[in-house]
């Protein structure tokens, strides 16, 4: 996959969840891969249900370790889905998500995806 495909994959699905944080109940500070209400993190989107593991919340320390354990992505893909991952978690509001993801399609030179709620 390449990034293009997946910044229109992480902000499809991070649109359609009205960019909300995946995170557990009652542990807002803590995101993960998959939380509650069906949410993803950004790079929860990238990982499909097949090759998801509920251990990687606790096995993972960042893409990095993950990639690791798993090898789900490309080695020079790592540091570019680290600035997405941060860019979801460390990100206090939907509307401050978004603008974070819009910067980083600029940063890398992607184009963002158009759409209803996306131009």
């Amino acid at each position: 996959m390449t990034r293009q495909e997946m910044l229109h994959k992480m902000v499809a699905g991070m649109e359609s969840q009205g960019w909300v944080k995946s995170c557990l109940r009652g542990n807002e500070d803590l995101c993960v891969y998959r939380g509650d209400e069906g949410r993803k993190c950004a790079v929860g989107h990238l990982i499909s249900d097949e090759e998801y593991d509920a251990n990687m919340e606790i096995t993972s320390n960042g893409i990095e370790e993950l990639n690791y354990e798993y090898d789900l992505f490309n080695d020079e893909d790592i540091y570019f889905l680290e600035e997405c991952q941060t860019a979801h978690d460390n990100t206090d509001s939907p509307e401050e998500r978004k603008r974070e993801f819009r910067e980083l399609a600029k940063i890398y030179k992607l184009k963002w995806p158009k759409g209803e709620n996306n131009e």
